[in-house]
């Protein structure tokens, strides 16, 4: 998944149900920290071994500020990252325990002949790979422009009301 589709959707989410604050703008940038484990030890920020980070996050917060709200908007950002890769077809949890990663792919079709139209593989399927170094990263594509575009206009009409 690309990185503006990382940025925007989970800002969507929280503008939608009416958390977003400005506040949170700077913490954005850990939806796309996992991806910057392709630079060092691939797949280290995809798995498990972040959540003992997070954890020790939420018990600093508590002590110091005795509540959860900028852990508990961290953790979605990151972790969001981590469900829109599963979502999208792979995800190395268990990394590095082990190299294979899972995910969901959907693999519908929609078959259009002379007489005909059929419906082909109409479930989505859960898929099990091997992590495998990757020289390419999509910055940005149509749906992340689309999810920027549409991020932006629900801001710009929000004021307007």
């Amino acid at each position: 998944m690309d990185l503006l589709t990382h940025v925007f959707l989970p800002l969507i989410l929280l503008t939608a149900i009416g958390r977003l604050k400005a506040k949170y703008a700077p913490l954005v940038l850990l939806s796309i920290l996992p991806d910057f484990d392709k630079l060092f030890f691939l797949g280290i920020l995809h798995s498990v071994t972040t959540a003992p980070v997070f954890a020790a996050l939420f018990y600093l917060e508590r002590k110091i500020k005795h509540g959860y709200e900028i852990s508990v908007i961290s953790s979605y950002f990151f972790f969001s990252h981590l469900f829109l890769d599963f979502l999208d077809g792979f995800v190395p949890l268990l990394y590095p325990i082990s190299k294979i990663g899972v995910g969901i792919v959907f693999p519908a079709k929609l078959l259009i002949g002379n007489s005909s139209v059929a419906v082909e593989d109409i479930f989505p399927q859960l898929v099990f790979s091997e992590l495998k170094p990757s020289n390419c990263y999509d910055l940005f594509s149509g749906f992340g422009f689309a999810s920027m575009i549409f991020f932006f206009l629900i801001i710009a009409f929000r004021r307007k009301g």
